[in-house]
This record gives C-alpha cells, structure tokens and sequence, in this order.
C-alpha cells in the first residue's frame, strides 16, 4: 500500500472521507480535541511517518537520558520513539510504518496504536523529568507495555 492510499484508508474508517496530504506531504489530525497528531510521507512512498506532539521539551525538562532508556529497544515505546524536534522544541513521539503488505485493518490497526502510545506519553510526559525506579530492586520502570493493554 503507498501512504496515499493508506491516508484515503484511514480518512474513510475515521469519517474523514476528505483526508489527504497537503503540499507538505503532511496531513494533521486533532485527537479529542487534546492530541495532536501530524501523518506524513512520500505519497507514491510505502513508510508512514506518525507524530505526535507531547508537550514544550523546556517547561517539561526532559530529560534526554530518560528519553534514550524509553528509545532503548523500544521497550516502552512500543517501537516508536520519544524526541526533541529542534526545530519547535516539542517533545514527540514518532514512528514509522512500512505500509508493505499492510490492507486497511492493518493500517488503522497500526495507528490504533500508535494513538495508545502516544495517549499514554501524554499523560506521562512529566516522568521524563524523573528518575527511573530500578525494577529489580521493586521499584516500576513505568513500562507502557505493562499499563496499556493491546
């Protein structure tokens, strides 16, 4: 599938038959009015590039390190990852999807999810500002693998 088509796949399983890349080759959605949510590729492409922004990196003083420990085999990222863009200074978290042998359940499968991570980095934004508990010595490593049920 080239991301065109899954952009045309997801606006119609979401009610937005309209949806499609602008001239950026970027289409942005607002999730609950709270989320934000930026799509993007090559339109004859077959990766999916996924943003999601989670907050100003400066009034949330994340932490890099924090940021690498989540990033580290995706383990809490659940295969994303968790960035500064440079550019806007915004924490986000980002994905890619290899749309190559995906139909439309497996694309809107993949963005389900992608939404789950991204909900709950939002809602956790603020623990990249904080020390990791060690698991082994009974503290939680706030694995979003644990919390949010696939």
């Amino acid at each position: 599938m080239k991301t065109a088509e899954a952009i045309k796949t997801l606006g119609t399983a979401m009610g937005l038959p309209a949806l499609a890349f602008d001239a950026e080759n970027t289409c942005n959605l607002m999730i609950d009015d709270r989320q934000e949510i930026y799509l993007s590729g090559d339109p004859d492409g077959s990766v999916l590039r996924m943003h999601a922004v989670l907050g100003d990196a400066t009034e949330l003083r994340a932490d890099p390190t924090r940021m690498l420990e989540v990033n580290y085999n995706a383990d809490e990222s659940g295969g994303g990852a968790l960035s500064i863009n440079r550019m806007t200074g915004e924490v986000v978290y980002v994905k890619s999807l290899d749309l190559t042998g995906h139909d439309a359940a497996g694309v809107t499968s993949a963005l389900e999810t992608f939404l789950r991570y991204a909900a709950f980095w939002m809602e956790h934004v603020g623990t990249l500002s904080q020390p990791v508990a060690d698991p082994r010595l009974g503290g939680q490593a706030g694995d979003a693998e644990t919390i949010i049920r696939i």
